[in-house]
């Protein structure tokens, strides 16, 4: 979803962040308006999926990417940064002494998610006399119904498993007039949070934020090792176990329950929070656009706005943006261009005099002569207006 990050203040470029989707139109049937942006923008791609090789507009300054899951045909100002790292603040480390759940699993009923084979993989250790204690969140959509899901888990629990086994899982299914995102968020972080692993099974998928909210919650992480996808993104032997196939599932989660240890390390979660978590979002941006606009010759100038919810912002979650249109918040079409410019051309700000010592600090000479210009200007401008 397009992201305003900074307006623009007289000479000072703001920034502008669109998703790879936003891209594939923009660059295709919209190059002239985005030109036009450009001028008074640096503007992003945020990469959401795994997408390989991607062919870049000339017009991206940046991305918000990884080398696990994009590689460019074009040198670009690389920003080691995704929606996992601005999680929301529900989640948090809540110091369990002892976790109820051996295997916690949240996600949708999508068929890249492989919830059928972690299943399989409890039958065959229950077969071999253990009962690990699972713990299965599975939302739906309107889309659901769809070849692309699997509708038939609650049915594939009841037929592989006996009543007694069935005593050691807890499969909540949440309705579909709850969407996508489901239950409240701080509730899934006590689901995690009393959790041992988080199964995050999938072959292939983007940046799987339900993973990392799992090592912000203490939970090691269960993955297939081949995953083209962010999720082996933060994991050591510390923090997880892959397995190679999805046939040797039992044994990986076998290994797991005996071999399991808490994390029992400060400095361990205070990074994990640092890195992934929204309360540290300003830090982590201030620091990426500075050298950014280092980069390019420019003086970053003005606060970075609409940075508390990134997480959902970036892959156009957020639904309640004036530019919703047909089902989704990215920018798909002419209409929703222009009612996104209309929105940024309406924001109107003033440089506040008051930060001014913050954002002169430690420049070069050179960028704070420009500074100094840039201030005079606007006094300027002040004293014409009044």
């Amino acid at each position: 979803m397009a992201v305003l990050l900074k307006r623009k203040y007289f000479n000072s470029k703001g920034i502008i962040i669109f998703s790879h989707k936003e891209w594939a139109f923009l660059d295709k049937a919209k190059k002239d308006e985005i030109s036009l942006l450009k001028n008074n923008y640096f503007l992003g791609f945020n990469v959401g999926g795994y997408l390989n090789k991607v062919s870049l507009s000339e017009n991206v300054d940046f991305a918000f990417t990884d080398d696990l899951i994009a590689n460019f045909d074009r040198d670009v100002f690389k920003i080691e940064l995704t929606d996992t790292n601005f999680l929301p603040n529900d989640f948090y480390f809540m110091k369990i002494k002892e976790r109820y759940f051996d295997v916690c699993a949240v996600s949708s009923t999508l068929n890249l998610k492989k919830n059928r084979d972690l299943l399989y993989a409890i039958k065959k250790l229950n077969k071999k006399g253990l009962y690990p204690k699972l713990i299965m969140i599975l939302t739906q959509s309107n889309s659901s119904n769809s070849i692309w899901h699997d509708n038939d888990l609650i049915k594939l629990k009841n037929e592989l498993f006996k009543p007694n086994e069935q005593k050691y899982l807890t499969i909540i299914l949440l309705s579909k007039e709850l969407g996508f995102k489901g239950i409240p968020q701080h509730s899934i972080n006590w689901f995690k949070n009393h959790s041992k692993y988080f199964y995050a099974g999938s072959e292939y998928e983007g940046t799987c934020r339900s993973s990392h909210e799992a090592l912000i919650c203490g939970c090691k992480i269960i993955y297939y090792r081949y995953t083209k996808s962010l999720i082996p993104k933060y994991l050591s032997p510390l923090n997880s176990f892959a397995f190679d196939s999805y046939s040797k599932l039992d044994k990986c989660i076998e290994s797991c329950l005996n071999e399991y240890h808490q994390i029992d390390d400060k400095q361990y979660f205070e990074k994990m929070d640092f890195l992934l978590s929204a309360r540290y979002s300003k830090e982590k941006l201030q620091k990426a656009f500075s050298e950014l606009f280092k980069s390019k010759g420019e003086l970053l100038i003005g606060d970075l706005i609409n940075i508390n919810d990134l997480s959902n912002d970036l892959p156009a979650h957020n639904l309640n943006v004036p530019w919703f249109k047909s089902g989704t918040a990215d920018i798909l079409s002419e209409d929703q261009l222009n009612i996104f410019l209309n929105y940024i051309n309406n924001i109107t700000t003033e440089l506040n005099f008051d930060k001014k010592e913050e954002l002169f600090k430690k420049e070069s000479f050179k960028q704070k002569i420009k500074y100094k210009l840039v201030l005079f200007k606007l006094y300027i401008n002040r004293l014409f207006k009044f």
